[in-house]
């Protein structure tokens, strides 16, 4: 998955507010605050500021892996703001730190309120896997492709939704296309969830090892190779590959999700 606003090219955004802590671009208060009309412009700017400043408090907290603090910050943004870009930042927030159900409400609304804008709700694909709303994860995913026909990762949450759904069987019979997509491991990856051959993804992981690029090999493997034994039933060695991706994730989006994947795993075990 990439960045989150490169997913919504049909919203306008004035890009005037850059936090230098990460790649999220804001649009700025004033720009927000015309929205709601002239009369009630410099209310709105001030109360939109103060949200702003809770945004990117809680997305520098992110970045240095305070869930707990930074998703109480976001949890606030979502129940405070009446701005539907913040609160569908507010989401992202609060579904990288794990707070799943709390994101979900601003990432419906948003897709209820702009259904041309759904398809590029990925980040609502992967909420509704861990609230096991799985029909509506494969549609989302589903719908994705249209706008993103070249990410594996979208074809294994697809997957991983449809086996949760139906069966591990009828996933396999329905991968979704991807070709092309650079990353390393990625065509591994697609390759395992058309065959169930993990050892292909171990084998690149390996061959790519004293390379520059053995990190993100590291994180993408061991990530898809614990959502492939998660859509399989096999809970156990899932936990164990999305622990090993977690310990190498990057500060970003899908590092963070690796993070919430491996808690959520833990947790599933300890039933």
């Amino acid at each position: 998955m990439t960045a989150p606003n490169s997913h919504f090219p049909t919203v306008t955004f004035c890009f005037s507010v850059l936090l230098a802590t990460t790649s999220m671009v804001l649009p700025s208060a004033t720009c927000l605050a015309q929205e709601v009309g002239e009369a009630q412009q410099e209310e709105a700017v001030q109360d939109l500021a103060s949200q702003l400043v809770m945004l990117r408090d809680a997305q520098n907290l992110l970045q240095k892996r305070e869930y707990v603090q930074a998703g109480a910050l976001a949890k606030k943004l979502s129940e405070t703001t009446k701005n539907e870009r913040l609160k569908l930042n507010a989401s992202d927030l609060l579904l990288q730190c794990g707070l799943v159900e709390e994101s979900l409400p601003g990432f419906d609304a948003y897709a209820k309120a702009h259904p041309d804008r759904k398809p590029f709700l990925w980040q609502r694909g992967i909420a509704l896997y861990f609230v096991e709303r799985y029909k509506d994860g494969v549609e989302q995913f589903e719908i994705h492709r249209e706008v993103n026909p070249n990410d594996v990762e979208n074809a294994a949450w697809h997957y991983l939704c449809l086996a949760k759904h139906q069966s591990p069987e009828k996933a396999d019979q329905e991968v979704l296309p991807a070709p092309n997509d650079p990353r390393p491991t990625m065509e591994q990856v697609l390759q395992m969830f058309k065959t169930g051959n993990t050892q292909a993804v171990q084998d690149e992981i390996d061959r790519l090892k004293d390379s520059p690029r053995s990190t993100t090999a590291q994180f993408y493997g061991y990530f898809y190779l614990g959502l492939y034994a998660d859509a399989q039933g096999n809970t156990k060695p899932a936990l164990k590959y999305m622990t090993q991706s977690a310990e190498v994730a990057p500060a970003n989006y899908m590092g963070h999700i690796a993070e919430q994947y491996k808690r959520f795993l833990a947790a599933q075990l300890a039933k």
